[in-house]
């Protein structure tokens, strides 16, 4: 039975040493400075639920001073043992364990003074490791990879960090010490002193059992680095052609040059970009009608240009010679004229114009 064990980890006696190392509240002067107290009882406990369900309450100072005493396990505005918030809880600290410790590292910084927080270690390591109710392979989630560490790893480890600290030992009195907060009392009665209508007041001496030395740094959450842009890689520069030049360029050597500085520029591009695995031949197949289209539309126009040709060469052919049909008459210029009169020929040559009527 853990009934009556000395010490005894649970939720009053966790909440109790953070309350031991909890900044002050302000002074009667500040209070009349307008200054108000940030850290009173039931703000404090809405924010340490604020660690473990993710939701901001306004606090119950009643409900807040029972689970402080051990006289109350849980409530709607103390939750520590409902079963959804456990729980989700647990499942946050082992699937999303950035998130439980940001939430931890904000109730630190707004609640607790940081200079005690290797007394604080201490005095909650004394407690797991003099706890006969937490076996040697308990496990507690302490570090900031959200990996967990046995209870007899606590024994020989000598550095923690506190809010990963403090995120592990709230995670394993949620998950193992729900419904047994009145167990704590005799622990509370141990180390503190209570007065009526005053606070309980620390007179134990938590930490002297543990004689290693211990090292408690604060987290700090990584710094981002921004990667910086990937450059890529500029095209190949484009020599421009002078006019005359771009006149001399055939209609294949325009396209072929335009396409090249296109795709000079895409492959640039493209190079920064993950390759795909590319069907070549499917690509093929799928550009093969535009191939096919515009060796048409070329054949079309070579043939008007050899048209045209034809048409330029047919008007440069010199017109034949003119014949007057109604007279019979041939006219020839500038020729020797053979006339055979039986066995005598007569040449005549004339450099104008005979016209023989026959």
């Amino acid at each position: 039975m853990e009934e009556g064990k000395v010490p005894y980890l649970c939720g009053c006696v966790l909440y109790f040493l953070l309350r031991e190392a909890t900044l002050p509240d302000a002074s009667s002067r500040q209070h009349r400075a307008g200054i108000k107290d940030e850290h009173k009882n039931p703000i404090f406990m809405a924010d340490l639920v604020y660690t473990f369900t993710g939701v901001h309450t306004e606090g119950s100072p009643g409900d807040t001073s029972r689970y402080r005493e051990g006289k109350l396990e849980s409530s709607v505005n103390v939750p520590f043992n409902g079963p959804s918030e456990i729980s989700s809880y647990d499942y946050t600290v082992r699937n999303r364990y950035e998130d439980a410790l940001n939430r931890m590292c904000e109730f630190v910084g707004w609640h607790l003074n940081t200079e005690k927080r290797e007394w604080l270690v201490k005095a909650c390591i004394d407690i797991i490791e003099n706890d006969e109710g937490i076996q040697e392979n308990d496990q507690f989630c302490l570090t900031s990879d959200g990996s967990f560490m046995s209870k007899a790893q606590i024994r020989v480890e000598t550095y923690f960090e506190l809010q990963p600290f403090l995120l592990g030992v709230l995670h394993y009195i949620l998950k193992y010490r729900g419904g047994k907060n009145h167990l704590g009392v005799p622990t509370l009665e141990a180390i503190s002193e209570k007065k009526k209508s005053k606070e309980r007041q620390y007179a134990g001496h938590l930490g002297d059992n543990v004689s290693r030395n211990i090292t408690v740094d604060l987290y700090e959450k990584p710094a981002v680095v921004e990667s910086e842009p990937e450059l890529i890689d500029q095209p190949e520069e484009i020599v421009a052609l002078e006019p005359d030049a771009i006149l001399e360029e055939t209609d294949d050597e325009v396209i072929r040059g335009s396409l090249l500085r296109t795709g000079q520029v895409m492959a640039s591009v493209l190079d920064a970009i993950p390759k795909p695995k590319i069907d070549v031949d499917g690509m093929a197949k799928a550009l093969q009608p535009l191939v096919d289209a515009m060796d048409a539309q070329k054949h079309q126009m070579a043939e008007e240009i050899r048209k045209n040709r034809r048409q330029e060469n047919a008007a440069s052919e010199p017109a034949p010679a003119a014949v007057h049909e109604e007279t019979k008459t041939t006219i020839i210029q500038q020729q020797t004229n053979v006339i055979q009169n039986g066995d005598n020929n007569v040449n005549v040559t004339n450099n104008g114009t005979i016209n023989f009527n026959f």
